[in-house]
């Protein structure tokens, strides 16, 4: 999908893959209006007209895409409430024709703290202590919100 191809609610432009998961991409993207770059979280609707994924009848794929869709709402409105240093500001959720959801947001430059390991591991203590704090001030915040992330990983 090249960027000419995909524009999400007339503004925000598909760039290029940058994640891959079992239910959607995330890309790199720009936001037209306000000209800076995005993150765009894409939860890819399952295809009515395909009979079977891995075995499963179409109506099962429907039924656990509706709960994804329902979970990644909530994450977007919980996120969406945030505006804090050490985590990821929410844009907007939007959708397409086909039923896809996209959760737009800040798009961080840097890549993961896990490709950051890969590249210069081991870190340095004062380097080390500083992301552990940077991590801690994010879950602090969430927490003090009574919200539990459960899925905090390095990448």
């Amino acid at each position: 999908m090249s960027s000419d191809e995909h524009l999400i609610a007339d503004k925000f432009r598909i760039i290029s893959v940058i994640g891959e998961g079992e239910y959607g991409r995330v890309y790199l993207g720009h936001d037209d209006e306000l000209d800076r770059p995005i993150a765009i979280k894409e939860l890819l609707h399952p295809r009515a007209e395909s009979s079977t994924d891995e075995g499963r009848p179409a109506e099962w794929r429907l039924d656990e895409w509706r709960r994804h869709r329902a979970r990644f709402v909530r994450e977007a409105q919980t996120a969406g409430q945030f505006t804090h240093l050490n985590l990821v500001a929410v844009y907007g959720l939007e959708s397409d024709a086909e039923g896809n959801l996209y959760l737009i947001s800040e798009y961080v430059e840097g890549g993961s703290l896990e490709e950051r390991l890969n590249e210069s591991s081991p870190l340095s203590v004062e380097r080390a202590i500083g992301i552990a704090l940077d991590i801690c001030h994010a879950i602090d915040a969430l927490q003090q919100r009574d919200i539990v992330h459960r899925d905090i990983k390095p990448s």
